[in-house]
């Protein structure tokens, strides 16, 4: 298997969640490189980010190649969408790899919202601790 990590640049923007009345300004959009900790990227606002990074078909790949989207421990609820498509739609914290392959275009966009609410406690901890694309030959 060979691995390449999507460490960044992600861009991200953000909205509020409903109903929420925290006084927490709301962060401007912005690029990061991760691993990053919700608190050190949108300090004491919550809501849902909307986190996205772009990327090319891997190259030099058969017929017999498997491709993932592994995502390892992404906070509180999420939603992962490649191309627009929903991946996966997990309401606590969630690890998971998914085949992909004949979803990928020669350019895509891989798409992470996580929402923490006003209440969330895991604000210490960072956005997820992988996300990558996994090519088995």
């Amino acid at each position: 298997m060979h691995r390449i990590r999507l460490i960044g640049p992600w861009e991200f923007s953000t909205s509020p969640v409903a109903n929420d009345s925290s006084a927490a300004a709301q962060p401007d959009p912005g690029r990061v490189k991760t691993p990053v900790v919700w608190n050190a990227l949108f300090g004491e606002w919550r809501g849902t980010a909307r986190c996205l990074r772009r990327f090319n078909r891997p190259t030099n790949i058969d017929a017999d190649t498997r491709i993932d989207v592994t995502v390892v421990d992404l906070l509180g609820s999420a939603r992962v969408l490649l191309n627009e498509e929903l991946l996966v739609d997990a309401t606590r914290d969630a690890t998971f790899s998914i085949n992909v392959t004949g979803k990928l275009k020669l350019h895509n966009r891989l798409v992470i919202e996580l929402t923490l609410g006003p209440d969330g406690n895991s604000a210490e901890q960072e956005l997820w601790s992988l996300v990558a694309i996994d090519i088995h030959e």
